[in-house]
Protein backbone atom coordinates (compact mmCIF):
# COMPACT_ATOMS: atom_id res chain seq x y z
CA UNK A 1 0.00 0.00 0.00
CA UNK A 2 1.59 3.19 -0.74
CA UNK A 3 1.46 6.42 0.69
CA UNK A 4 -1.97 8.02 1.39
CA UNK A 5 -3.18 11.82 0.51
CA UNK A 6 -6.31 13.96 0.80
CA UNK A 7 -7.43 15.66 -2.05
CA UNK A 8 -9.52 19.02 -1.65
CA UNK A 9 -11.47 19.61 -4.20
CA UNK A 10 -13.84 22.49 -3.44
CA UNK A 11 -15.69 21.24 0.12
CA UNK A 12 -15.26 17.80 -0.86
CA UNK A 13 -12.21 15.61 0.17
CA UNK A 14 -11.31 12.21 -1.37
CA UNK A 15 -8.66 10.10 0.00
CA UNK A 16 -6.06 8.86 -2.58
CA UNK A 17 -3.15 6.68 -2.32
CA UNK A 18 0.22 7.10 -4.70
CA UNK A 19 0.71 3.77 -6.49
CA UNK A 20 4.95 3.48 -5.66
CA UNK A 21 5.18 0.35 -7.61
CA UNK A 22 3.71 1.73 -10.65
CA UNK A 23 4.95 4.85 -10.94
CA UNK A 24 7.74 5.49 -8.81
CA UNK A 25 9.31 8.43 -10.31
CA UNK A 26 5.82 10.61 -10.39
CA UNK A 27 4.40 9.77 -6.69
CA UNK A 28 8.11 10.62 -5.42
CA UNK A 29 8.06 14.25 -7.09
CA UNK A 30 4.26 14.61 -6.42
CA UNK A 31 5.24 13.52 -2.96
CA UNK A 32 7.97 16.01 -2.68
CA UNK A 33 5.41 18.93 -3.64
CA UNK A 34 2.81 18.09 -1.02
CA UNK A 35 1.25 20.61 -0.45
CA UNK A 36 -0.14 21.78 -3.30
CA UNK A 37 -2.29 24.85 -3.98
CA UNK A 38 -3.67 24.87 -7.47
CA UNK A 39 -6.87 25.00 -9.36
CA UNK A 40 -9.15 22.97 -11.18
CA UNK A 41 -11.30 22.53 -14.48
CA UNK A 42 -13.03 20.18 -16.70
CA UNK A 43 -11.41 18.33 -19.54
CA UNK A 44 -13.85 20.28 -21.97
CA UNK A 45 -13.56 17.23 -24.97
CA UNK A 46 -12.78 13.75 -22.99
CA UNK A 47 -15.51 13.08 -21.34
CA UNK A 48 -15.52 12.67 -16.62
CA UNK A 49 -12.43 14.33 -16.45
CA UNK A 50 -11.03 16.95 -13.65
CA UNK A 51 -7.55 18.20 -14.55
CA UNK A 52 -5.25 20.12 -12.24
CA UNK A 53 -2.40 22.40 -12.68
CA UNK A 54 0.86 20.98 -11.08
CA UNK A 55 4.03 22.49 -9.84
CA UNK A 56 6.56 20.53 -10.92
CA UNK A 57 7.60 18.30 -14.77
CA UNK A 58 8.27 14.61 -14.41
CA UNK A 59 8.94 12.47 -17.44
CA UNK A 60 6.54 9.73 -18.69
CA UNK A 61 6.38 6.45 -17.13
CA UNK A 62 3.42 3.36 -16.53
CA UNK A 63 1.64 5.26 -19.49
CA UNK A 64 -1.70 3.73 -20.45
CA UNK A 65 -4.65 4.91 -22.97
CA UNK A 66 -7.16 2.84 -21.01
CA UNK A 67 -8.10 4.68 -17.52
CA UNK A 68 -10.80 3.57 -15.04
CA UNK A 69 -13.22 5.90 -12.52
CA UNK A 70 -10.63 7.12 -9.73
CA UNK A 71 -7.87 7.04 -11.58
CA UNK A 72 -5.41 9.39 -11.06
CA UNK A 73 -2.63 9.95 -14.08
CA UNK A 74 0.33 12.50 -14.84
CA UNK A 75 -0.18 14.08 -18.32
CA UNK A 76 3.34 15.92 -18.84
CA UNK A 77 2.28 17.57 -21.91
CA UNK A 78 0.47 19.79 -19.96
CA UNK A 79 2.29 19.49 -16.61
CA UNK A 80 -1.68 18.73 -15.09
CA UNK A 81 -2.94 16.15 -12.87
CA UNK A 82 -6.07 14.16 -14.25
CA UNK A 83 -8.40 12.69 -12.16
CA UNK A 84 -10.94 10.23 -13.94
CA UNK A 85 -14.46 10.06 -12.21
CA UNK A 86 -16.63 8.63 -15.24
CA UNK A 87 -16.50 7.87 -18.77
CA UNK A 88 -13.54 8.76 -20.62
CA UNK A 89 -11.03 8.66 -23.75
CA UNK A 90 -7.90 10.45 -22.70
CA UNK A 91 -5.98 12.68 -26.03
CA UNK A 92 -3.38 10.19 -25.48
CA UNK A 93 -0.72 8.15 -23.07
CA UNK A 94 -1.06 9.32 -19.42
CA UNK A 95 1.05 7.92 -16.53
CA UNK A 96 -1.47 6.28 -13.59
CA UNK A 97 0.33 7.51 -10.35
CA UNK A 98 -2.44 7.13 -7.53
CA UNK A 99 -5.92 6.37 -7.11
CA UNK A 100 -9.09 7.40 -5.07
CA UNK A 101 -9.44 5.31 -2.59
CA UNK A 102 -12.61 7.15 -0.27
CA UNK A 103 -15.29 9.69 -1.87
CA UNK A 104 -14.83 9.25 -5.82
CA UNK A 105 -18.82 10.58 -5.73
CA UNK A 106 -18.44 13.63 -3.69
CA UNK A 107 -15.18 14.91 -6.09
CA UNK A 108 -17.33 13.64 -9.14
CA UNK A 109 -20.60 15.86 -7.73
CA UNK A 110 -17.69 18.91 -7.52
CA UNK A 111 -16.52 17.65 -11.11
CA UNK A 112 -19.45 17.75 -12.83
CA UNK A 113 -20.09 21.15 -11.95
CA UNK A 114 -16.77 22.08 -13.41
CA UNK A 115 -18.33 21.97 -16.69
CA UNK A 116 -20.60 24.88 -15.91
CA UNK A 117 -18.66 27.05 -14.29
CA UNK A 118 -14.89 28.13 -14.74
CA UNK A 119 -12.50 26.32 -11.95
CA UNK A 120 -12.35 24.98 -8.34
CA UNK A 121 -9.57 25.19 -5.74
CA UNK A 122 -7.74 22.14 -5.37
CA UNK A 123 -5.44 21.20 -1.91
CA UNK A 124 -3.55 17.95 -2.20
CA UNK A 125 -2.06 17.21 1.23
CA UNK A 126 -0.72 14.67 3.57
CA UNK A 127 -3.33 12.43 5.74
Amino acid sequence: MGERFVLTVGEECAVCELLDAQAPSIARRFAEHLPIESFAIHAKFAGGEMIVMLPFYADPENEILTVSQGDIAYFPDMQTLCLFYGDVVPFGKVSVFARVVENLRGVRRIAERLQETVSVSVRAARV
